[in-house]
């Protein structure tokens, strides 16, 4: 009865973070035997489960040169979140342990030079966080961690400004972007190569236009001097509205930018998008 309670009690204690990095690390380069002595009370079954459940099973074998491929061709300038969407069998421990392996660098993930540092120091009251990113290839979330180990903290009110609420929109898109990238599994619908570029078949602009109009939101509010509630609301009727029409499509930075240069940046339609992609590709046979 007692040893039916102690091994009910090893079964339900959780695994530790340590005990998972460890898995990660080492499942599958070692007999399960081996393993086992890394770990205190952990059955073989147990740490077979637990490697299933965590995918360390996919972290240093079965890779296919498919999958080794996209990660050369776009680990160097994509956001590992977003590559996770592209290999959605693979957990973010287990691309950037790949990579190591594969020796590629990701420009967000370097570390910062005194140089940078010195940018940082100069700009940040002066310039958004965007903006500072974008001159230094960065990530806004890895640019935020290094101006607070610089102790760079703006005053409450050098809040980011928006020059109008397009750009505001853009900013608050995230999830459908990603839902996006999920549905056409990080890939080009033209090219089929990877990529994280999304592309609205509705112009973003034309389907602000429509909520303010139907929600009576002036489009030229200014959503700087905005209370916090009153953002919140324009920003769900703009996403209400955008749920109306497809998701938007991935497609390479190149043919993007070729796409507006032909056919401009406002009222954009989804007749566009399919006469471009068969200009593109004859043989296409898109369905969106």
């Amino acid at each position: 009865m007692g040893d039916d309670v102690l091994r009910q009690a090893h079964r339900s204690r959780n695994y530790t973070r340590e005990e998972d990095e460890l898995l990660i690390k080492y499942y599958g380069t070692m007999p399960l035997d081996e393993l086992k002595k890394m770990f205190q009370d952990r059955s073989a079954g147990s740490l077979s489960n637990r490697a299933i459940r965590i995918k360390a099973c996919n972290q240093h074998h079965f890779w296919t040169q498919e999958e080794k491929d996209i990660l050369r061709d776009s680990y160097a300038t994509t956001r590992v979140e977003d590559i996770e969407l592209i290999l959605p069998n693979r957990s973010h421990n287990a691309i950037v342990l790949m990579a190591e392996k594969l020796g590629l660098h990701n420009i967000f993930n370097r570390p910062f030079t005194e140089e940078d540092n010195e940018y940082i120091r100069e700009n940040f009251r002066d310039l958004s966080n965007s903006q500072m990113a974008e001159h230094l290839n960065r990530s806004v979330g890895v640019l935020k961690g290094q101006m607070r180990s610089l102790g760079c903290k703006r005053d409450t009110s050098d809040i980011t400004k928006y020059s109008c609420l397009n750009k505001y929109m853009r900013r608050h898109n995230e999830v459908w972007r990603r839902k996006s990238i999920k549905k056409w599994n990080g890939r080009c619908v033209i090219s089929q190569e990877p990529s994280t570029v999304v592309h609205h078949l509705i112009n973003f602009g034309t389907i602000i236009a429509r909520a303010c109009f139907e929600h009576g939101i002036d489009p030229d509010i200014d959503i700087n001097t905005c209370p916090q509630d009153v953002r919140d609301t324009i920003v769900s009727a703009i996403l209400c509205e955008q749920d109306k029409y497809p998701m938007g499509v991935c497609i390479t930075k190149d043919l993007h930018a070729l796409f507006h240069k032909r056919y401009g940046l406002y009222n954009n339609t989804i007749e566009q998008f399919h006469e471009f992609a068969r200009s593109v590709n004859p043989s296409l046979d898109l369905v969106i």
